[in-house]
């Protein structure tokens, strides 16, 4: 024991630097179970003083020790076993210690295989290492200070060292303190600023990158990346931990933690982006300095924005919940407990496995499946008969909840329908690429160009497009059209990035040639500001297409879009241009000043605005080159124009002020309010005389001009006052009565002339008392008597009004008679026998007739007001009702009638038809068949004529039952089926004789035929012995002859045989 207690003490002197260290109880008791106890394995050195304590337990806070370990359970007490100790120092850190360890020792000598174990351990060896230095160089900003500034500044301090690397590490020291500065800005700002700081990070470390002088290590610049990361990840970590993620408010502090993780976020990918782009795309573009091999992104960073993007993603789903569930839905899923699986353990564990954390998000999606199916109920109609637009947004807000697999499967239907509107939303926007004239549904700033506007159109369509890919990627791969989507995405995206950036090189050579042609420059031979010969206009001597440049720049390079080199050349007039915008406001302000300024008031602003064109014109000409001289020259137009904009804007607010009183007084009635007259127009003096006594002179023509206002509104309101004397009139009732046939007044309309004279009077002489603003003698009374001389007529125009009024009594007259026209036809049966033919006609007529006796029925004839003049219409009621009655006993009347008619003729019909097929004998031969064919084709022509009048007879004799309860329909109409049953059992009796007579003939027809060729054969036989007259005598002869008459009558005999059967 007492050799392994010296050869501690002997390896811990020298380490700390003191000797004859002294070990207290503790420290033995500890030195001594370390020796004998087979079980503990290490022993750590701490210094106190000069006392050393020693301790079997690891202690993180101790930044320097020595630790004395074993590699197996044995006691030390033998006289070898000091070989089984093993010691490791701590200087300034455990993490940087085994950095160091690693970098320098177990590294290099775990590398010397080549099998795949040793180059999987080197692999593991490397990400811990890269971890470590990240972990040990990222705590705080000391490092950068150390390493890299004070570096840099010691190389500027060098006198040895060349004066262009000098200068190089001078820049670099600058660039590196202005890094510090950011990140101790960082420390100190809320995290929604962090964010500006880590773009303000990455544009200094690419100044960084671009010093070509001396060129940045790329490896120290992957070191810069991943120490920057680490704090700010470090920072944002800081910043979240300072509240409970986990905890459940059930109010808007659930809005904001949620908004605090988002915003944390962003600043995590913002670093990412900047780390991408910067290796990505903006250093391996840069030739004098390009970025060998793949783009680098910290991994540490990468992984801590996973996680946070997880807690993200919880807190979304519950926020979400809470919105979509009731109270009474989230107590029954207990939604307040899905975070219990969360407390206490340690979320931030996000370099390699995390068992705790990955057990808890299994343990929250287990408690939250409950739920889903209600979920899913709750989001179908938000995905539901909603545009594409509408859709993607609730798909993106919804989305962490619409990827749980029970809502995802419930809402397949929706999201299929979803992913088919994605692929039309991108075939959209690519018909839009392809058509000739690209339409940007955007809003178009006059200032930009349309090469810009269209960049920044494209660039919002690539946004919108990657959206819709990510959605497809990562939540709709198992649809069917995703696949359609990526494709038409991929395509649509190509086609984008094509299109800006031919767009961003065209506008990149438009630039270089305005820059080039002198036309993006300011003329040094030329006064800043002029006065134009021509229009006599404030001319600023400059091209304005210099400040929309720079805005364009700006506005693409926040798009991504570094602006061309030729275009640096106006950051160079960046001070110049500073005092161009200003002169260009001071020019609009003066050459629009007329139209700023109310006409009145201009001779009261008079000296200010000939003091503004004096110091243009009679000051010392100033060139753009001289700056100290253009802001003096600046401030001083500056200063005028706010003086004048100061005057213009008083006399402005008191010349509003005056007329908001005159406005008010167009309102203000002149007979009743004169008290208000008389209090506003001095209210106006006191304004005017408050005005000229603050020093503002020539007021004369502001006077006259409120003297004008107030005679306008004088003369509205005498006006008025005259056109309304007919509300003075006083109040008569007349009731409407039928008289004559046409409803007229009782009584009548002359009784309602007496009105109000006296008022009158007053009132035609009241302008001429006013008194005028004006000082001026002859303006004083002037202008308001005037009004009495055009206007005092007016008064006549009361008799007018009158007559209006009696002329809408008349017309309410003549409106109440056509709603009485039925009760003025002086003979109703008349018209309605002359009109009404159809059954349509009665139906129409019956319903309208029902319908406007329910109308009547409803109707209330309440009072009229016209005017002064009530109208009474009770009495109508009673013409009303017994119009109604008289028109419904004329149209039965008339129905009635049309039915006898219609039923006579039917049972004349019915008669002869009867009479006709009554013992008629049916048909033995063709001249039979002919004459009774005959009469039953005339009966069948009027069958269809007679059919539609016992149609229209039936309808009209329902309704005869139906209105009246008059049945004398009925037996005609069952005559009428009766014969119409017999003529068609006679017609197929008919058909059938016919049939039989037809085959007669038939027979007969063929017996004639048969008959014919016997006679014909017999003719041809004989007709040689008949045609030979050799041998003949007379007798022979005249036999011969004999038989060809007898041969022509036979055949005569057939003719007429066969006549009669065809």
């Amino acid at each position: 024991m007492a050799k392994i207690r010296e050869f501690v003490i002997s390896t811990a002197e020298p380490f700390y630097n003191l000797p004859d260290l002294k070990l207290n109880d503790k420290a033995e008791d500890a030195l001594y179970d370390f020796i004998h106890n087979s079980q503990t394995y290490l022993l750590q050195t701490k210094l106190n003083k000069d006392i050393l304590d020693l301790t079997t337990q690891i202690q993180c806070d101790i930044q320097k020790s020595i630790i004395f370990y074993k590699t197996s359970p044995v006691d030390l007490s033998k006289q070898e076993s000091i070989n089984n100790i093993n010691i490791i120092t701590i200087t300034t850190g455990a993490a940087e210690s085994l950095y160091q360890i690693l970098r320098q020792i177990f590294s290099p000598l775990l590398s010397l295989g080549d099998d795949l174990y040793t180059n999987k351990l080197q692999k593991n060896l490397t990400d811990l290492e890269t971890n470590l230095r990240i972990l040990t160089h990222g705590k705080n900003n000391a490092n950068i200070n150390e390493d890299e500034v004070d570096y840099w500044r010691a190389m500027a301090d060098k006198r040895e060292t060349l004066k262009k690397e000098r200068e190089a590490a001078s820049n670099y020291c600058v660039l590196f303190e202005d890094i510090c500065e950011e990140i101790k800005s960082m420390q100190a700002s809320p995290v929604y600023e962090i964010r500006d700081n880590a773009e303000n990070v990455g544009g200094i470390l690419d100044d960084i990158w671009r010093c070509t002088i001396s060129p940045y290590s790329q490896d120290r610049m992957i070191h810069i990346f991943d120490i920057i990361g680490h704090i700010i990840c470090s920072i944002t970590q800081k910043i979240l931990s300072g509240v409970d993620l986990w905890k459940v408010h059930n109010s808007t502090k659930d809005d904001e933690v949620l908004k605090l993780i988002n915003e944390s976020l962003n600043v995590t990918q913002t670093w990412i982006s900047a780390c991408l782009s910067l290796t990505e795309t903006y250093w391996p573009n840069y030739a004098l300095h390009a970025w060998s091999g793949k783009s680098y992104v910290p991994q540490f960073c990468m992984n801590f924005q996973k996680r946070v993007n997880e807690i993200h993603d919880l807190r979304s789903i519950h926020n979400q919940l809470n919105k979509l569930l009731t109270n009474k839905e989230r107590s029954e899923l207990k939604t307040d407990e899905l975070f219990e699986p969360f407390t206490n353990i340690n979320i931030w564990i996000c370099n390699g496995k995390n068992p705790a954390w990955e057990n808890a998000v299994l343990r929250f999606s287990s408690n939250i499946r409950p739920s889903e199916a209600k979920i899913a109920e709750k989001l179908r109609p938000r995905l539901h008969n909603t545009s594409t637009k509408q859709m993607l947004y609730e798909f993106m807000r919804y989305k962490t909840l619409i990827n749980r697999p029970i809502v995802k499967q419930s809402l397949s239907g929706e999201l299929e329908i979803f992913v088919s509107s994605l692929a039309s939303l991108i075939q959209g926007v690519r018909d839009q690429l392809e058509a000739e004239d690209l339409h940007l549904n955007m809003y178009q700033p006059p200032e930009m160009s349309p090469l810009v506007q269209q960049i920044q159109w494209a660039k919002q369509m690539e946004a919108k497009i990657k959206d819709i890919q990510m959605c497809n990627e990562n939540y709709l791969k198992e649809f069917q059209g995703s696949e359609l989507v990526s494709r038409l995405a991929d395509k649509v995206l190509k086609d984008i990035k094509n299109l800006y950036t031919q767009l961003h090189e065209e506008w990149s050579r438009d630039i270089q040639a305005q820059v080039k042609s002198g036309s993006l420059q300011l003329s040094a031979e030329k006064p800043v500001v002029q006065f134009s010969a021509q229009s006599r206009l404030l001319e600023v001597n400059f091209n304005p297409r210099l400040v929309w440049t720079e805005l364009e720049a700006r506005a693409l390079a926040a798009l991504g879009l570094p602006a061309p080199h030729a275009a640096h050349a106006i950051d160079t007039l960046a001070d110049s241009l500073k005092y161009a915008r200003d002169l260009q406001q001071v020019a609009s302000f003066h050459n629009t000043l007329g139209e700023r300024m109310i006409p009145s008031t201009r001779p009261m602003m008079l000296q200010a605005a000939l003091d503004l064109a004096a110091l243009v014109q009679d000051h010392r000409p100033v060139y753009w080159n001289d700056i100290e001289q253009l802001a003096d020259y600046t401030e001083k137009l500056k200063k005028m124009v706010l003086k004048l904009e100061t005057q213009n804007s008083y006399l402005t607010s008191q010349h509003i002020a005056i007329r908001n009183i005159v406005e008010k007084l167009m309102d203000t009635e002149l007979l009743l309010k004169q008290a208000d007259w008389k209090k506003n127009i001095k209210h106006i003096r006191d304004i005017i005389e408050k005005v000229e006594s603050v020093g503002y002179k020539n007021s004369e023509q502001w006077r006259s001009h409120w003297d004008w206002q107030l005679c306008k509104a004088l003369e509205c309101q005498y006006i008025k006052t005259l056109l309304s004397l007919h509300t003075h009139f006083p109040h008569v009732r007349v009731d409407l009565v039928l008289r004559g046939r046409m409803v007229v007044s009782q009584p009548g309309l002359e009784e309602v002339r007496v009105q109000h004279y006296h008022q009158l009077r007053r009132l035609v002489s009241l302008p001429a008392h006013f008194l005028a603003l004006s000082t001026a003698l002859h303006n004083k009374q002037s202008i308001f008597a005037s009004i009495v001389d055009k206007h005092s007529w007016l008064g006549n125009k009361a008799v007018q009004q009158l007559e209006s009024v009696l002329a809408a009594l008349q017309a309410t007259c003549e409106m109440w008679t056509r709603r009485l026209a039925l009760a003025c036809v002086p003979d109703l049966d008349t018209l309605c026998a002359d009109t009404l033919q159809l059954p349509e006609h009665w139906e129409t007529n019956f319903k309208a007739c029902k319908a406007y006796g329910q109308a009547v029925a409803k109707m209330t004839f309440e009072d009229e007001k016209i005017s002064w003049i009530t109208v009474g219409t009770a009495t109508l009621r009673r013409e009303f009702e017994a119009q109604t009655r008289n028109l419904w006993a004329c149209l039965m009347s008339s129905l009635q009638t049309s039915c006898r008619n219609d039923c006579a003729d039917l049972d004349a019909f019915v008669a002869n038809a009867t009479l006709m097929l009554d013992n008629k004998p049916l048909p033995k031969n063709a001249k039979e068949l002919a004459e009774i064919s005959f009469k039953h084709q005339a009966l069948q022509e009027k069958l269809p004529e007679l059919e539609e009048m016992v149609d229209n007879l039936k309808r009209k004799g329902h309704m005869l039952r139906t209105w009246g309860g008059d049945q004398f329909v009925d037996h005609t109409v069952k005559e009428w089926q009766k014969i119409r049953e017999q003529m068609l059992a006679q017609q197929q009796m008919f058909q059938h004789q016919a049939e039989i007579v037809k085959s007669s003939l038939k027979g007969e027809w063929e017996n004639l035929n048969t008959s014919v060729e016997a006679r014909v054969s017999r003719w041809g036989q004989a007709r040689s012995r008949l045609q030979s007259a050799q041998g003949a005598d007379y007798t022979e002869m005249l036999g011969r002859c004999h038989s060809v008459f007898e041969a022509q009558q036979q055949w005569e005999k057939y003719l007429s045989e066969k006549d009669e059967l065809m």
